[in-house]
């Protein structure tokens, strides 16, 4: 299964939860993704980055450009 997680008041909402469940997720044999409608900008990308290194997630992240996400994932 894919499994899709926002960023913005989701992922960073509680970082221990979503590691956690991450974890779980991806031992049990899932791909854990991070789905963002923000834009694909520099700035967007360290910010995402630098929180994910500092709460060890390990996630890819796509960036739909405020694109709605379940058309702009069906094309990935």
């Amino acid at each position: 299964m894919i499994i899709a997680i926002d960023f913005d008041g989701t992922l960073d909402r509680d970082s221990h939860l979503w590691g956690e469940f991450i974890d779980l997720a991806k031992t049990i044999g899932h791909r854990v993704i991070c789905v963002t409608a923000r834009r694909e900008t520099e700035e967007n990308i360290e910010t995402i980055e630098r929180w994910m290194s500092a709460n060890a997630i390990d996630l890819p992240v796509y960036y739909t450009s405020l694109a709605p996400k379940p058309q702009y994932m069906a094309f990935r």
